[in-house]
């Protein structure tokens, strides 16, 4: 069974990458017009943003925070997405006291039932590669020779960067996090810093659909920074 919901378009205000006002666009959409929902777990600033896109690829804006769904995208559940109407922009009472407001969107989205059994073909492929990143976590815990531990966080990253290279779709239904923060910590700390930067590199080169939670993407980041 299929469920409904009713968003606010966000960030239509701004203009794209390329210079195209974004306005420009929405003032150009109809009811019932199609849009594509992406995801980008490479966000600086939300690892959670889902942008809007129009039926020629160009960018009108983003999902809400409340409306998000990125996982859901990213795993390739079905979300169907369509303009409901057109509001706001600029009405006569807002040019005689010299206004200007900007255009906007209610978007309809549709969530379809979930393919279970491409759901768990794909949760198959990325339990494997769970199990070596918690391997790898569980060797360190149990206080293992630091060695031993950063070849174990080596082959659980190769698995990991495996998957989001060749299967995006698996790799979003990962549970575990790439464990590049404690790789990178631990090759820092026994004064390897080229092979750390290396390692980050390597995982940074193929998108990761569920990314790091903000503690480690932090840490990681200023890691990283100190390398140059």
């Amino acid at each position: 069974m299929s469920s409904t919901f009713t968003v606010r378009l966000r960030g239509s205000p701004y203009a794209n990458s390329d210079g195209i006002q974004r306005q420009d666009l929405v003032v150009k959409c109809r009811r019932g017009d199609r849009l594509s929902l992406v995801a980008e777990p490479d966000n600086p600033h939300d690892r959670h943003a889902v942008a809007v896109f129009n039926g020629t690829r160009q960018q009108l804006g983003y999902l809400p925070s409340d409306a998000r769904d990125a996982s859901s995208i990213l795993r390739g559940e079905p979300i169907e997405a369509k303009v409901l109407k057109r509001i706001g922009g600029t009405k006569w009472w807002h040019r005689l006291l010299g206004q200007k407001r900007n255009y906007g969107l209610l978007i309809t989205l549709i969530k379809s039932e979930i393919d279970w059994a491409a759901h768990s073909a794909n949760r198959e492929l990325a339990e494997k590669v769970d199990a070596k990143v918690k391997a790898a976590l569980e060797k360190e815990k149990s206080n293992g020779q630091i060695e031993s531990v950063v070849e174990a966080y080596r082959e659980a990253m190769i698995c990991v960067i495996d998957i989001n290279k060749k299967n995006r779709t698996a790799a979003a239904h990962r549970y575990k996090h790439a464990p590049i923060n404690r790789l990178t910590l631990l090759l820092v700390k026994l004064k390897r810093p080229a092979e750390a930067k290396e390692e980050y590199e390597a995982w940074k080169s193929v998108v990761d659909p569920i990314g790091l939670t903000k503690a480690d993407n932090e840490a990681l980041k200023r890691r990283i920074a100190k390398l140059g």
